[in-house]
């Protein structure tokens, strides 16, 4: 998420793919609220949502979408940072 907001501040357009239906992959779901609150990623998503980066909850690379579907990222750079629950694609 930092990442994004990095590269969209430098004027990259971003999209983050989330196996989960909130963004935050591992630390909303792993880490116990007591340890990070929920409400510190819900500020980050106040954050992508206003530098405009575009969020697709409940998509898991390979299963809602192949490979073969994100053939357009091939002409553009992209990074990509696996999670326990599924794979987190930033796309810039």
């Amino acid at each position: 998420m930092t990442m994004s907001i990095i590269l969209a501040l430098k004027g990259y357009s971003i999209t983050l793919f989330e196996a989960m239906d909130s963004i935050g992959g591992a630390l909303r779901y792993g880490i116990p609220e007591f340890r990070l609150p929920k409400s510190i990623l819900d500020l980050y998503r106040k954050t992508l949502d206003s530098l405009e980066i575009k969020f697709r909850p409940n998509t898991r690379i390979g299963i809602n979408i192949t490979t073969e579907d994100m053939s357009w990222m091939a002409t553009m750079p992209s990074l990509f940072a696996r999670a326990r629950d599924g794979l987190t694609v930033l796309v810039f």
